[in-house]
């Protein structure tokens, strides 16, 4: 009987923290099906939500979208399924490991309610460690710090960076299934699982090995990179692993860096340094460590962007992670664009520039003619897989990329560019009529049911960059004739993405910022034809003036009614 009692205030004392912890999220819920969901009002609420999560490091949160809170929710719901590299907090560029550490945040639904016009389903969250991923690397981690416990704290640093560049290499691991491996949390680099790595994984780690080790640090992000800053005897100084990496040890200029050395890290937009300095009170060295005036690194600061690629790795990226915009470097009171990370030479790894361009167009601006920037052409004929920097040239001074391919092509606008990791692989095939897989045709088969189609398949399944257009050769039987355009989303339903016109050689271009499988058939709605419209028109006058009279005749035999009441009286 004790035991029964003592086991009832037990869980009485645990009920009021399991209603608080679900009433942590000031969203009103609501209940379907036995369930509670966070009853979202809006986008703000659906960000909120997934902080919430975040924040508790949840994998769901389960959620309901009302359609008329949501107006562009069906027409967009692509961008709610699939919310990678989740925003933490719009005005931030530094973070903790593990507000930086999510991998993507995505709308999943499992049920639709069409008659009350809401959709109940998850707000998943997944990190690039699992919480059991953690426990174990974080595990490893402590055991090399206990090998240095004796050091002092500027030894330290140092010890773990050149530990970090001795272990990972920068660059991207191609997977069975065709895929790229770029970004990997503490457990992957700790066991080696996996290795090759951009900077974010960097970043990750030496930031997860500074919290472990008690210190003051954060992963900062600007110009296309992510690196860390740390401090140290009261000042504070950054650290670049990736850009450190020298295979067998870390390169010092990269170790404990000065304001004298992170020019190159503050963009016309960011200025990681300012912001950490107002928020956090992080006073920046003005000098690298142990040195006491500038000076000492004139002719020997290599900024991250112009800085070459290890020649130990060619395939080393100079610049990373998913928030590529134009950079540019400081100097003096002058801002002066940043040399590209995009060139000739680390392009042809993968493709062939033909050398062409596309002249410019001109507009016009408060009178006066300016000139646009002209599209550069590149081949990739030969080999269809494209690193992203090939972007970051358009991304910094606008004009138009344009993927030649032998019976396709890609062209993307520098100013339709959205956040990108610059160091990862678009594999740019597209796979046209006969060139589909079995699989995908079988697929496409039962969506039609013997209507006359032409398929085409991306290599690259998901989000693009920003949008593209499309072109690409059809059947000609199409040639000449409008066109439904469909994708076919993840549940394997057909999608209307838009309508087109097939050129009279056989050409259609459309626009589209994700792909997947696609196809496309003849428009069969044409409109409706005149002899249509007359006969519609002629019907309902003829309606009209049958409802005239029959309101004619009813309201003269009520005046007959009332009449003969009268006369009785």
């Amino acid at each position: 009987m004790k035991r029964l009692i003592a086991l009832m205030v037990a869980v009485l004392m645990l009920l009021p923290m399991g209603i608080s912890a679900a009433t942590n999220l000031d969203i009103p819920t609501i209940q379907y099906k036995g369930k509670t969901y966070y009853n979202l009002s809006g986008k703000d609420d659906y960000f909120k939500a997934a902080r919430y999560g975040i924040e508790n490091r949840l994998t769901a949160v389960s959620a309901c979208i009302d359609y008329a809170k949501f107006p562009d929710y069906k027409s967009n719901k692509f961008w709610y399924n699939n919310v990678s590299n989740f925003d933490y907090s719009k005005e931030r560029i530094y973070y903790s490991y593990a507000e930086y550490s999510i991998s993507t945040v995505c709308m999943t639904d499992y049920y639709c309610d069409s008659e009350n016009g809401r959709e109940y389903g998850d707000i998943e969250i997944s990190y690039v460690d699992s919480a059991d991923e953690l426990a174990k690397g974080d595990k490893m981690v402590k055991a090399e710090l206990s090998k240095i416990s004796s050091y002092s704290k500027a030894d330290k640093i140092k010890y773990i960076a050149e530990y970090i560049c001795k272990n990972v290499e920068a660059g991207f691991k191609k997977l069975p299934d065709g895929g790229y491996d770029t970004v990997n949390g503490v457990y992957d680099l700790m066991t080696g699982n996996f290795t090759n790595v951009v900077c974010s994984s960097y970043a990750f780690l030496f930031q997860r090995f500074m919290e472990l080790a008690g210190y003051k640090s954060y992963i900062a992000t600007g110009v296309n990179h992510a690196w860390n800053v740390v401090e140290l005897d009261g000042k504070w100084y950054g650290v670049d692993c990736t850009y450190g990496d020298e295979g067998s040890y870390m390169n010092s200029k990269y170790l404990l860096m000065g304001m004298d050395s992170l020019q190159g890290y503050i963009s016309s937009s960011e200025n990681v340094f300012a912001q950490l300095e107002k928020d956090k009170g992080c006073n920046f060295s003005s000098t690298s460590y142990g040195q006491t005036t500038s000076s000492d690194n004139a002719g020997d600061n290599t900024t991250p962007s112009s800085k070459p690629a290890s020649s130990t790795n060619s395939s080393k990226p100079t610049t990373s992670t998913g928030t590529s915009k134009p950079a540019t470097s400081t100097n003096g009171d002058k801002t002066t664009p940043a040399t590209s990370s995009y060139n000739k030479a680390e392009v042809s790894q993968n493709t062939v520039t033909t050398g062409e361009t596309e002249s410019g167009d001109t507009q016009t601006e408060n009178g006066n003619t300016v000139s646009q920037p002209a599209a550069e052409i590149v081949d990739i004929t030969n080999n269809a897989d494209v690193t992203l920097n090939i972007l970051d040239n358009i991304g910094q001074n606008g004009g138009t990329l344009i993927l030649q391919g032998e019976s396709y092509s890609w062209s993307f606008n520098g100013n339709k560019l959205t956040e990108y990791d610059a160091s990862a692989v678009l594999n740019t095939a597209i796979h046209l009529g006969n060139e589909v897989s079995d699989e995908d045709i079988s697929t496409l088969e039962k969506i039609n049911q013997g209507e006359n189609y032409f398929p085409f398949s991306f290599e690259h399944h998901g989000a693009l960059p920003g949008e593209a257009e499309i072109c690409i050769n059809v059947d000609q039987n199409f040639a000449g004739k409008k066109v439904d355009i469909y994708s076919i989303n993840n549940d394997g339903e057909a999608v209307l993405e838009g309508t087109g016109k097939v050129t009279s050689d056989g050409k259609l271009t459309f626009s589209t910022n994700h792909c997947s499988l696609w196809f496309i058939k003849e428009t069969t709605s044409q409109g409706l034809s005149f002899g249509i419209i007359l006969l519609i028109v002629g019907l309902s006058l003829a309606v009209l003036t049958a409802v005239g009279v029959g309101v004619y005749f009813f309201i003269r035999k009520k005046k007959k009614c009332k009449s003969a009441i009268v006369i009785e009286k």
